[in-house]
């Protein structure tokens, strides 16, 4: 469950459990984009994925994207 102070009341639980599919799609898009800060962030993102198993999918079908040379 989700608590949230006052603030951030507008920052709903549904969209915080799509933040890790979000950064997972964005920094792999950069990373087919030539994006060098991007690939230094590819460790980090391996830790997401194994942090949220439930991103594996997306992870698979966004990698399969980025050409390797």
């Amino acid at each position: 469950m989700c608590t949230l102070p006052d603030a951030a009341e507008a920052v709903s639980c549904a969209s915080m459990s799509k933040f890790p599919r979000v950064i997972i799609t964005s920094l792999i898009d950069a990373i087919r984009l030539g994006s060098h800060e991007a690939k230094l962030l590819f460790p980090r993102l391996l830790q997401i994925v194994a942090q949220f198993p439930n991103t594996i999918d997306d992870f698979v079908t966004c990698v399969r994207s980025v050409y390797v040379y």
